[in-house]
């Protein structure tokens, strides 16, 4: 199989991230889960508040925002984001890195 190419798909491609993300996307409604991924893939690598990331893709709508932000606490409550402080969200690392190592141990 071809390695995806940027760091995020590959997060995403972690059996124990899936299974999480899946579990964030269930405990959302239907027209918050797209959010899901989204929301991680914006703050994989940085710390972003709901308004943040609605206010970056020039969207201003209060829904859109408002599921961003239900999307955030799913992914915390997943354990796959971490509170940055003050409504900041970013990719909880040491997470990732755990849920890659038991991947790799199951490999072997």
């Amino acid at each position: 199989s071809v390695e995806p190419k940027d760091e995020v798909s590959q997060a995403l491609a972690i059996p124990g991230v899936r299974a999480k993300m899946s579990k964030a996307e269930t405990s959302v409604g239907a027209r918050t889960a797209p959010y899901i991924q989204r929301a991680f893939r914006f703050c994989y690598s940085a710390a972003f508040r709901a308004e943040e990331i609605t206010e970056g893709l020039g969207i201003t709508d209060a829904a859109t925002i408002s599921r961003f932000r239900s999307a955030c606490k799913a992914l915390l409550a997943a354990g796959l984001f971490t509170d940055a402080g003050e409504g900041r969200y970013t990719v909880n690392q040491a997470e990732v890195s755990r849920l890659r190592a038991l991947a790799g141990a199951m490999k072997a």
